[in-house]
């Protein structure tokens, strides 16, 4: 069995690299499942590659491999890792449109619904398989819903009239 080229090489960083978003792809698998995957890939390679193999020679190998995606899904197939993704693309939805409906009646809880329905729209647009789309949506209106409710604190706030103290005495009720 041959061993991957010297980690000094540039061209074993890619190597690497590629192992560890393998090893990231594989984090929802069976652990002895995942340690397999990865010494078969690190064998497969260890195969494939001569001692002193170029950047290119070590790109087209690990090309012909494909993503670590595809291999972790077909390595885990009654998992996909995608399906988590898309309902919470449907929950930023829900929960950036709620907060847009509730900007007047109950502003800060409309806050905290928009901020709730952007972050979980920025998670689901990050996650493979999400459903990109209404993720995009959810964050537009939870990012409108936020300049809303911040355009009209500011106008609150410059719009108040100050008041003055009053000079008028107080009265006490009482034996």
């Amino acid at each position: 069995m041959k061993h991957l080229p010297n980690t000094a090489q540039p061209e074993s960083h890619l190597v690497a690299r590629y192992l560890a978003d393998l090893d990231r792809a594989l984090s929802d698998a069976d652990p002895g499942e995942r340690a397999d995957i990865l010494s078969s890939v690190r064998e497969h390679l260890d195969d494939a590659l001569p001692g002193d193999a170029s950047a290119d020679e070590v790109a087209q190998v690990l090309d012909a491999l494909g993503p670590v995606e595809a291999i972790a899904r077909a390595a885990t197939p009654g998992h996909t890792g995608t399906a988590d993704a898309g309902w919470i693309a449907v929950a930023s939805l829900g929960a950036s449109t709620l907060g847009a409906l509730l900007t007047l009646p109950l502003p800060f809880v409309a806050l905290a619904l928009a901020v709730l329905g952007g972050v979980s729209a920025v998670v689901a647009l990050r996650r493979e398989g999400a459903r990109r789309l209404i993720a995009r949506v959810s964050l537009v209106i939870a990012s409108l819903t936020i300049v809303a409710l911040a355009l009209a604190a500011i106008t609150l706030v410059s719009t108040a009239t100050p008041t003055e103290p009053s000079s008028a005495p107080i009265e006490t009720v009482g034996p």
